[in-house]
């Protein structure tokens, strides 16, 4: 006992930690996305891998005709890389980016308090829906909660010290967030209102801010100069755009339905599950951070924290794309740090309650998540297995060039690239094969020989007897992992 009470924190740690692993990695084979976008990711970067290629380009944004960073395919390159034979390493590796989140957010709750602060913050993120839920997918919006949460641990450290490292850290942790999803933009009121807090108006602190969130975006600006600012002159005009355009009232973004609804809904995927915990836990955020202020003993940084907070529910508010909760993982750590200080709060009062209302918390939070980790199949994988197995049966010793009938089944044919390139079986030279829905076959199903597949589904058909300009001009499009590299990074070429 005496062990235990000299390293209850640490113990309290790796209990956590190792809950995080565990909710993260359960039946991890069943819940690992591989949806289009996320096969497109795993292609191109491993594709930049073998080739030894550096991405400058990141993806298309859905907010703009624009692209963003090169950052995000990094991260999953370096996934790839450290275990190239499997399919699933960058999807574990982005997995475990999410575990040293949990960690650092236990470290950012010391800073802001004490030990038991670090607790009930690693606690609400260890079981948070969105974050359990988000962490098996290969998604350029779950890497910025880890940023996010860097951003926060150099605010901290920086209102302390004023170091020029910490203001650094605050900001290059922004600015890789926004050019891994444009979205994270909605972060720099951290910048604005700790520079206001701190009353650091010298010109050496605009510098480290300017240089700091420069750095990120130099990739883009490099590929820029090859297409006339295409990247830069799209973001500038983007308020222009006909998607800037749709009414605020088409998305739903009245103030009384984002206010009422929407942010509630948000709130509770964050922590609690069940929509009724984002009312309960709003009111009493509020309540217990106009009551602190009321006494005076909210620290500076808490000051940031609120302020910047605010700002960044104002900027979704008025953002013209719609909201899902996997868009707004920047505004996590804000979400975990306003139900902290309830717990806290009520913990300082009453210690037996402060728990009692944590392990309520976190019981709803993993009753209602633990559905999604149970029941989740990935049967896009087992699709793409099912036509690799049926593939190689029929030509084995072969590999192959892939085509897709219009891009119209991309959703399909992506997985099955990834899972064809991962075992070395891809190759432009190879035999061609084409696959479409059975809908669209009656053009070419007098000269293409079906290989396998149903007539009332997708089909694959064998489209060695034409060269690729007349398959091109037949609609066949090839899709090997080359030029899915080329359609990201120099289609402009």
């Amino acid at each position: 006992m005496e062990l235990v009470k000299r390293n209850w924190y640490r113990i309290f740690v790796l209990a956590i930690l190792l809950v995080a692993i565990f909710l993260r990695f359960y039946n991890y084979l069943g819940r690992w996305g591989l949806a289009y976008d996320q096969s497109q990711f795993a292609i191109l970067s491993r594709y930049a891998v073998k080739s030894s290629q550096l991405p400058l380009l990141g993806p298309f944004s859905s907010g703009g005709p624009f692209q963003t960073g090169g950052e995000w395919y990094w991260i999953v390159m370096m996934g790839t890389k450290l275990y190239p034979s499997s399919i699933l390493s960058p999807w574990i590796f982005l997995t475990f980016l999410t575990v040293v989140a949990v960690a650092l957010m236990i470290y950012l709750g010391q800073l802001l308090y004490n030990k038991t602060f670090g607790i009930i913050l690693g606690c609400l993120i260890a079981v948070s829906q969105i974050q359990i839920v988000q962490s098996t997918n290969l998604t350029n919006h779950n890497p910025i909660i880890l940023f996010s949460v860097l951003a926060l641990v150099g605010m901290v450290r920086f209102v302390n010290n004023k170091s020029l490292g910490n203001l650094f850290l605050m900001c290059i942790s922004i600015g890789i967030a926004t050019s891994i999803h444009i979205q994270a933009v909605a972060l720099f009121p951290l910048i604005f209102w700790t520079i206001i807090v701190t009353k650091s108006f010298k010109a050496k602190y605009f510098g480290v801010i300017f240089l700091s969130i420069l750095i990120p975006w130099i990739p883009v600006l490099v590929a820029d100069l090859g297409n006339n600012f295409y990247n830069t002159i799209s973001m500038l005009t983007y308020t222009s755009s006909d998607q800037a355009k749709v009414p605020y009232e088409v998305l739903g973004r009245r103030w009384l339905t984002f206010l009422g609804i929407t942010m509630p809904e948000v709130w509770a995927r964050v922590i609690g599950g069940y929509t009724v915990w984002g009312y309960i836990l709003i009111a009493l955020s509020s309540i217990s951070i106009l009551y602190l202020f009321s006494k005076k003993v909210l620290k500076k940084e808490w000051y940031i924290i609120v302020l910047s907070a605010l700002c960044m529910v104002v900027i979704v508010r008025y953002i013209r794309t719609p909201i899902y909760p996997s868009f707004l993982i920047f505004l996590n750590p804000y979400i975990y740090l306003l139900t902290s200080i309830v717990i806290y709060s009520l913990y300082r009062f009453k210690k037996v309650l402060g728990v009692l209302f944590l392990l309520i918390i976190l019981t709803t939070s993993i009753v209602y998540v633990w559905k999604d980790i149970v029941t989740a199949e990935n049967r896009s994988y087992k699709t793409a297995k099912l036509w690799r197995d049926q593939l190689v049966e029929r030509y084995p010793e072969e590999k192959f060039s892939l085509y897709d009938f219009e891009l119209l089944n991309t959703d399909k044919t992506f997985p099955f690239v990834l899972v064809l390139e991962t075992e070395n079986l891809i190759d432009k030279n190879g035999i061609k094969i084409g696959i479409a829905n059975a809908s669209s076959g009656a053009q070419f199903r007098d000269w293409a020989k079906v290989v396998f597949g149903k007539v009332e589904s997708h089909q694959a058909f064998l489209l060695d007897s034409s060269t690729i300009l007349e398959l091109e001009s037949t609609g066949w499009r090839r899709i090997d992992p080359e030029v899915i590299y080329g359609s990201v990074q120099s289609w402009y070429k």
